[in-house]
């Protein structure tokens, strides 16, 4: 886990590790799982060589959601997520 991911979440690495194990989709809006889920999978299959994603995720103790862009490459095993900002309507 990252230190900006831990702090982004409010939580130790550990707990927020067993938080992800537990539901990697945890805080993700119900209506973008499906795209984020079919993206991932298309991803950790190899049918593509980078995944890129972006979706809506409630973050712990946050009432609205905000905007995540999430990027990964298979070759080099490195995923990255970057906080865009509030959902768009919430500003």
């Amino acid at each position: 886990m990252s230190k900006g991911l831990c702090e982004l979440y409010g939580l130790p690495a550990a707990e927020l590790k067993q938080l992800l194990d537990q539901d990697l989709f945890a805080g993700l809006h119900p209506d973008d799982q499906p795209g984020v889920q079919a993206d991932l999978t298309s991803f950790m299959n190899r049918d593509s060589s980078d995944y890129q994603s972006i979706y809506r995720i409630k973050l712990l103790g946050q009432e609205d959601y905000v905007l995540f862009a999430d990027h990964g490459l298979n070759y080099a095993c490195f995923r990255h997520r970057q906080l865009l900002g509030p959902e768009p309507g919430q500003l």
